[in-house]
């Protein structure tokens, strides 16, 4: 898949040729064994996600609004398999940032590597960062000092993408990890296939990604994709929930019968079903809003993230509950659903948050 050619004209058979695409190569490259073997161990196998781009090509769309709802596609069926790597739209963010680099060649040289897989960028464009960032000209550059808690993928991260304050309001810039001047402690996570961290830096050279004149449209921009792509990657892991509590309700016998059957367990996987198509339709139309040129955060983003995150998690404990004791188990994997969609439930927000922010934006859009 290309970035540049064709991708504004996919048709829903492209997109479903895509989810099909990934799905298989998903279920060959990313077992649940491959997923266990990630939290016991707590790492992350770089080749798994460069493979991505390498074998597929799916990585090359990063950073292309466009391309929203191919990545959504993605997204989707990384949120299926419960995939250990990097929240997809943190990494999108980070690949437009670069777009936005007043230096071309080098924007482009990061761009190529973020679409390569083989640059991982950890992601916080909110308060948080530019309260806590000092940022400071030098000759030649600039640094910045402070600290960042609890940022997504930082602890695998090679850079990261920070929003920060500087003399002429607020900027977004890009610091690298690796060197003397950068610190990342790692965060005990529900989720252990996506970890966290704290960032610390000290003069830590930064470079300015995108200027003041254009942060705050680029950072409404960056937050509506991430809640759109978020939706999408609970969509997934609705499905694999639901999937796996029809087919469990189907084949467990209980009393000479089907426990699927049992009215109880049938009212509880129609109204799973229900969930995973509403869920379906509000991610789809949040990515459609999500790619479009304006820069405003549309409410029904906010309505389809609110919705998705609590569907995930009432679906991931229904599907313990039909399960029953073996549910409860470590052997089972309904448990890494529940610990995805309870690490996702404030990724971006609570849900509660995200319906207050909701409640704002409409107040904002009746007396506009």
């Amino acid at each position: 898949m290309s970035a540049e050619t064709g991708i504004e004209t996919l048709t829903l058979a492209d997109l479903r040729d895509l989810r099909e695409t990934v799905r298989s190569f998903l279920a060959a490259t990313a077992t649940e064994d491959v997923v266990r073997a990630a939290m016991a161990e707590e790492t992350f196998d770089r080749s798994r996600w460069a493979a991505l781009e390498t074998e597929l090509g799916v990585l090359d769309v990063l950073g292309n609004r466009a391309a929203l709802p191919a990545l959504g596609v993605v997204a989707e069926e990384l949120g299926r398999v419960v995939f250990p790597g990097p929240f997809v739209g943190g990494m999108a963010a980070a690949a437009q940032a670069y777009l936005h680099h007043p230096d071309p060649e080098r924007g482009t040289e990061m761009l190529d590597r973020i679409r390569a897989g083989s640059l991982i960028a950890a992601t916080c464009l909110d308060g948080r960062a530019v309260q806590e960032l000092q940022l400071v000209r030098k000759a030649g550059g600039w640094t910045v000092t402070g600290s960042v808690a609890a940022v997504v993928d930082a602890p695998i991260a090679d850079i990261a993408v920070l929003a920060a304050r500087a003399a002429d309001g607020v900027v977004v810039i890009g610091v690298e990890l690796g060197g003397d001047s950068a610190e990342v402690t790692a965060l005990p996570a529900i989720d252990q296939t996506r970890g966290q961290g704290d960032i610390r830096v000290s003069r830590a050279p930064a470079e300015i990604l995108v200027t003041a004149d254009h942060a705050a449209s680029f950072i409404r921009a960056a937050d509506a994709q991430a809640r759109a792509l978020l939706a999408a990657e609970q969509v997934g892991g609705l499905e694999a929930v639901f999937a796996m509590a029809v087919d469990y309700a189907r084949t467990r016998r209980q009393f000479g019968r089907a426990i699927g059957s049992f009215q109880a367990i049938k009212h509880r996987c129609a109204d799973m079903f229900v969930t995973v198509q509403g869920a379906r339709s509000l991610a789809e139309e949040a990515l459609t809003l999500a790619a479009r040129p304006e820069t405003e955060l549309d409410p029904r983003i906010l309505a389809a993230h609110s919705y998705c995150t609590e569907s995930f998690v009432a679906a991931a404990e229904a599907n313990i509950q039909i399960h029953g004791g073996i549910g409860f188990t470590w052997e089972h994997s309904a448990h890494l659903h529940l610990k995805r969609a309870r690490g996702s439930q404030v990724l971006l927000g609570s849900p509660v948050a995200v319906r207050a922010l909701l409640m704002d934006r409409l107040r904002g859009v009746a007396t506009a």
